[in-house]
């Protein structure tokens, strides 16, 4: 399974700031971020009287800062190649990560209909609602079962945050039409959204979850300004709020496809005051090798190449 997660600041009403990479926590707000930028003070002109000439300040408070944890976890397809595979035996082990990060939001990759049906129900157990649609066709619920139609949705903390808005489209040349693909993408590719509000604090951020393509380059680089069109819309629509775009994104940061998103995204592992694992985010879990290589408690090491999972947030 591939995790990253990521927390960061909000400040009422305006962008989030402040990042951390894969399997990194930390918390920043650059002296320039628009989430803490406010006039300390606001002066009004003098008021002149025939007996007296006075000035009057007065304080305005700086916006709240609200730690706001995000994550991105690509399940793996349920499969059961091997006992250890099943949905029945990682399901739990992924119920306790997601008590250990207790994120406010997080974005899945890989989920089933299978998976989707442990996760609404698991997953409402600890008071997130989710946002998202099967990307065969747009369709989701708990009548579909098996191990396709796979889903990218966004969990969100619901007693915590307001749902404004959501959709899901394709990473296509026409996204709005189901089930599409475009350029050299091998398979239908899709992306979802929840644009959220802090019940509290009115503070509001967007997440987008996908998981692009492993094949077509094109087509992950494409996706950049796909996923683009959608955010500038939210932007127009909401105003100055925080964008997280998390997933899958089966490419380097040496790629085309990093540098299309680092053009108007800031990657949240570049910006992330400590890193607690520096390196690729695939492990390609295999039980059979693990059982034949990794004896006792011992564990695979992660590679020192390129992580693939991201959380780009908006500048």
């Amino acid at each position: 399974a591939l995790l990253a997660t990521l927390l960061f600041t909000v400040a009422c009403g305006n962008s989030p700031t402040g990042t951390t990479t894969a399997s990194t926590q930390a918390e920043t707000t650059p002296s320039g971020a628009t989430s803490t930028k406010t006039p300390d003070t606001t002066t009004t002109p003098p008021v002149t009287t025939p007996a007296t000439t006075a000035s009057v300040t007065t304080s305005k408070p700086a916006p709240v800062a609200t730690p706001v944890k995000l994550m991105t976890f690509n399940l793996r397809y349920d499969t059961t190649s091997h006992p250890c595979m099943s949905l029945d035996v990682r399901g739990p082990h992924l119920m306790e990560v997601i008590k250990k990060y207790d994120p406010d939001s997080i974005s899945f990759c890989e989920a089933t209909n299978d998976w989707m049906n442990y996760l609404r129900t698991e997953m409402s157990k600890l008071g997130y609602g989710c946002v998202g649609v099967g990307r065969n066709a747009g369709q989701t619920g708990p009548n579909l079962t098996g191990t396709g139609n796979e889903h990218s949705p966004v969990f969100y903390k619901a007693d915590k945050y307001e749902l404004l808005d959501s959709n899901a489209f394709w990473i296509s040349a026409n996204p709005e039409l189901k089930g599409t693909t475009s350029w050299d993408s091998s398979m239908n590719r899709i992306c979802s959204y929840a644009v959220l509000k802090d019940k509290e604090t009115g503070a509001m951020y967007a997440h987008f979850g996908t998981h692009l393509d492993h094949i077509g380059s094109e087509s992950r680089r494409n996706a950049a300004f796909v996923i683009e069109t959608y955010i500038d819309e939210i932007l127009e629509k909401f105003g100055d709020v925080g964008i997280v775009v998390s997933g899958d994104f089966n490419d380097s940061m040496q790629s085309n496809m990093y540098l299309a998103f680092t053009s108007y995204l800031d990657d949240a592992r570049t910006l992330a005051k400590e890193k607690l694992v520096i390196g690729s985010t695939f492990n390609g879990y295999s039980p059979d090798e693990w059982e034949r290589n990794y004896a006792g408690d011992k564990k695979p090491s992660v590679g020192s190449s390129s992580p693939i999972d991201y959380i780009f947030l908006g500048k």
